[in-house]
């Protein structure tokens, strides 16, 4: 396994300095496919696998930002599911829920958010995967929210992504945290109200990028998105991965992720929010909450209360 995760580092950083003067060669990206899946091969736990995994994400993300040609970006992505796959797998076999080991999946980097995602993953036929990676794989960009819905019948009804946030909410969010550094579910004609650091669109898929600082999220209301995007917030919040979050959800008190989020302050707005996309207001059948995760409750409570009734769980003291 060390001499595998050497080739793969080697291949690696041949891809990293080869930017310097031009885009990574076919050839290169190549190498690194094979160290990545020679390392793999050998691999016996999810601590090694999540290795190989990082090191596969980060010069996916590389690639993506040298412009690098879809082809070369959609084998990277093709080799990285394929090791999320055979995490998903391992998993429940080397972290079986219930049982107590000296070992966990965050000893190993793994969070919740992201064992749910691989075990997932794991649900799909490996081969199908790689068959539809691999067509039309010089022009059509793979991302992981493309293969959901096309697997899993996974859809972001109503135009999920495009729900866009009137600008009063915005800027009381701003007022409460100071800025928004990341927006992890957005789209560009939102951002011209949100003015996020950093944004990520659907084609992006931000589950699987990085969030830092003060994070807006106004994520798809359908499942399992609107779920793995609150798990990763209230993991990344709990583990001071992001310093506070404001988190807008339909006030689905019946869910599991509304109850995990209620730990926090939360403001039901009077009313239910007009929604924007563009070119048209969007009506909703149910009303909104405003979750907030971080510090400054006071000024939360103080910005929102505009908006509704601002509650914080009785329990929590």
């Amino acid at each position: 396994m060390e001499d595998a995760l050497v080739l793969l580092e080697n291949a690696e950083k041949e891809i990293v300095s080869s930017a310097d003067t031009s885009i990574p060669s076919f050839e290169l990206v190549v190498s690194l496919i094979s160290a990545a899946q020679s390392a793999l091969d050998q691999a016996r736990t999810t601590k090694e696998g999540k290795v190989i995994l990082d090191k596969l994400s980060g010069i996916g993300t590389y690639l993506k930002k040298q412009k690098a040609e879809q082809v070369k970006q959609n084998m990277v992505f093709g080799q990285r599911i394929k090791t999320e796959w055979v995490l998903g797998g391992w998993i429940p076999e080397q972290h079986p829920k219930g049982k107590h080991s000296s070992v966990t999946l965050t000893d190993d980097g793994i969070g919740e958010n992201e064992s749910r995602r691989f075990q997932r993953v794991h649900k799909i036929d490996l081969d199908d995967i790689m068959d539809w990676v691999y067509t039309n794989v010089e022009k059509d960009e793979k991302t992981t929210s493309g293969m959901f819905r096309l697997f899993m019948n996974i859809h972001l009804s109503d135009d999920s992504y495009e729900w866009n946030t009137p600008l009063e909410y915005i800027n009381a969010a701003k007022r409460v945290m100071g800025c928004i550094d990341v927006d992890p579910a957005s789209n560009a004609e939102a951002q011209k109200i949100i003015g996020a650091g950093t944004y990520y669109d659907a084609e992006i898929d931000g589950l699987s990028q990085p969030w830092w600082g003060n994070v807006w999220l106004n994520p798809p209301y359908n499942m399992p998105y609107v779920e793995m995007f609150v798990d990763r917030a209230v993991d990344d919040y709990e583990n001071d991965k992001i310093t506070a979050a404001i988190v807008l959800t339909n006030n689905s008190t019946d869910t599991a992720w509304c109850h995990r989020l209620l730990q926090y302050p939360v403001c039901f707005t009077r009313g239910r929010i007009q929604f924007w996309n563009g070119k048209e207001t969007l009506a909703t059948r149910q009303g909104q909450a405003f979750f907030y995760l971080g510090k400054n409750t006071d000024s939360f409570a103080k910005e929102f209360g505009k908006f509704g009734v601002v509650m914080q769980r009785y329990d929590n003291h």
